[in-house]
């Protein structure tokens, strides 16, 4: 009998919602007795922090820590380049060995990604593929393009929906076989790390309201801090706590000045999974605004953690608060989530 070649589970950032995610689903194949092994980015924030049950491989380089500008803009893109070519390296090789393994790549969304995903194809025994954003959420109309031709290529994509299922076939057309398999607990995460700290200092007995994770356009800030007005108007005690770094940090900046300065702190940079777990412990509420979602890393992080979630009837964010009562809001009604 044959060894089974590896189970690659590939995801280059290291950190964030789908590094976390893909951190997760590696050790859950190899608990389960698949010989799985993690791609990722040297210094992966989890790594010795969370249980890990599989294989770890540093393909891509950690990020230059000593360079700014454009130089580490180059350094960064090299480096992806270079972990790209390691992964079809390894595939060549274990197909080269008679024992060619499965690739499942979490998330490509760029067009340089297509060209690696075009080589890897023949190499792997199946090459799979999550589509975490069946589309893009910041810009659907030129990344459906990418994603159309991203899901010709693999020989399984993997959506978490059946309603994102379906967006996938549209795009990926009829020979596309798509399988759905619902996102998993971060519980792991929010275990690993000690109780007690209070990320957003001390709020006496204000109810704390949190906004967490990094704002981009699509997560729909601004109908978080409407909903904040609109809520510290019938309750003055509130106090909202805002962390994670901004695309458009200025843009971020403007909207809270809107807010009384006494009720609102903010920390605009990244935070470690660490700060982000304390911080949501420290949260009486979290409170989501997305205009578009798939998943929400920050949402299943929240509730590990232990932390309710106020949040747009959308997407995952709709499926998981579902059974709680008062906890949805229709997307973008910054009045009821106030209400919430």
């Amino acid at each position: 009998m044959s060894r089974r070649g590896d189970y690659i589970v590939v995801e280059w950032s290291g950190g964030g919602g789908i590094g976390h995610y893909s951190f997760l689903l590696a050790d859950a194949l190899a608990r389960a007795g698949m010989p799985a092994a993690l791609a990722t980015r040297t210094g992966n924030e989890l790594e010795g922090r969370v249980p890990q049950a599989a294989r770890v491989r540093h393909l891509w380089p950690r990020a230059p820590r000593r360079l700014s500008g454009r130089p580490r803009t180059a350094a960064i893109a090299l480096s992806w380049a270079l972990g790209w070519l390691r992964l079809v390296g390894a595939a060549l090789a274990a197909r080269l060995r008679g024992h060619p393994a499965v690739v499942h790549v979490q998330a490509p969304e760029s067009a340089p990604e297509l060209v690696f995903l075009a080589a890897l194809r023949p190499l792997a025994r199946r090459l799979v593929v999550t589509a975490h954003n069946a589309v893009p959420h910041d810009r659907p109309g030129a990344g459906n393009l990418v994603h159309r031709a991203t899901y010709r290529l693999p020989h399984l994509i993997v959506a978490q929906s059946d309603a994102e299922a379906d967006v996938v076939r549209r795009l990926a057309g009829r020979r596309a076989r798509v399988g759905v398999i619902a996102h998993g607990t971060y519980r792991p995460i929010a275990d690993a790390f000690a109780e007690g700290a209070n990320g957003a200092g001390d709020a006496g007995d204000a109810v704390r309201v949190a906004h967490l994770g990094t704002l981009r356009p699509y997560k729909g800030f601004d109908t978080v801090v409407a909903a904040f007005g609109g809520a510290l108007r019938a309750d003055p005690g509130l106090r909202l706590r805002v962390v994670g770094r901004a695309a458009d940090g200025e843009g971020v900046r403007r909207m809270l000045e809107a807010l009384p300065a006494h009720a609102v702190s903010a920390d605009l940079r990244h935070l470690t999974v660490e700060e982000l777990v304390s911080e949501a412990r420290a949260a009486d509420v979290l409170v989501l605004g997305h205009r578009r979602a798939s998943e929400s890393g920050i949402l299943h992080l929240a509730l590990a953690a232990g932390t309710p979630v106020v949040g747009p009837d959308i997407g995952g964010i709709g499926r998981l608060l579902a059974g709680q009562s008062g906890w949805l809001y229709p997307p973008a009604d910054a009045e009821a989530a106030a209400g919430g």
